[in-house]
């Protein structure tokens, strides 16, 4: 039973509080005078402001080393797209590849095979990896990452990334299964909330343009006290607060993290 003004209000989890609680964090941990913390903490805030002000005046101030140097084999494919690695190119790799990709290589670009890439940057800092890139790494227990929003003939859709590569004319492409359509019936009855999708990976393959994915997703199992109808089906949920951040300029770390997990594939 939903709460009485959820359908004026929304859902709780459909708002974020974290651009407050990182100001919060940010602002607490440059205190520095504890006798008179709340004049302190008024003065920090005045000087980030008038520093986000020059900022918005003259943009080529706000300079982040981290996020504007690309780690060693990663490639800006324009409009703010980044490829990055793993990549492969053997082709002892490229025969274990599904036979219907293959084929749709094949028809659809006029390439025997193509070198794999395994993740990319978006625009809006998120990185979106792909079932190449997961199905071969290291860490046991992981965060799957390779579920996109993608808009596809002016639809929005979701799919799984299979991998991302490069045309014979180097246009940056990538290889989508798509989820089947929502259970309409459960999405009426959530009003509007809930979108449940059957998948079946290799059944309906797409090949697009990478600015056609727009934001990376996570598809979540049924819960176990489903309707049995719906015990194979997987239900959205994107990421919270996704517009402020960008606004903050924060980007996933192209460097650390699980990039020790990847090591750069030989050429055949």
């Amino acid at each position: 039973m939903l709460p009485p003004r959820s359908s004026v209000l929304d859902q709780a989890f459909m708002a974020t509080s974290s651009p407050m609680e990182r100001i919060i964090g940010q602002f607490g941990g440059e205190l520095r005078q504890p006798g008179t913390p709340f004049a302190n903490l008024m003065e920090i805030a005045i000087r980030r402001s008038q520093s986000n002000a020059v900022k918005v005046m003259y943009p080529q101030l706000d300079h982040n080393p981290d996020t504007t140097k690309l780690p060693k084999f990663a490639e800006d494919v324009g409009n703010g797209y980044v490829f990055l690695r793993p990549r492969q190119y053997k082709l002892s790799a490229w025969k274990e590849t599904d036979d219907s990709i293959r084929e749709m290589i094949e028809q659809e670009v006029n390439m025997v095979r193509v070198a794999k890439w395994g993740r990319m940057r978006l625009p809006n800092g998120q990185i979106c990896r792909s079932y190449y890139c997961e199905s071969n790494r290291k860490r046991k227990h992981q965060r799957v990452s390779r579920n996109v929003l993608v808009t596809i003939d002016g639809c929005e859709d979701y799919g799984e990334v299979q991998f991302f590569f490069y045309t014979q004319s180097l246009e940056p492409k990538a290889i989508i299964s798509l989820y089947d359509p929502r259970n309409e019936e459960l999405y009426e009855h959530s009003r509007n909330t809930v979108s449940a999708c059957e998948f079946e990976r290799y059944s309906d393959l797409h090949i697009v343009d990478v600015t056609a994915i727009k934001a990376v997703i996570s598809m979540q199992p049924m819960p176990p006290w489903a309707p049995e109808e719906l015990s194979d089906h997987w239900f959205v949920v994107e990421k919270s607060g996704l517009e402020d951040v960008e606004i903050t300029g924060w980007q996933e770390p192209l460097v650390g993290g699980d990039q020790d997990d990847y090591e750069e594939a030989d050429a055949s």
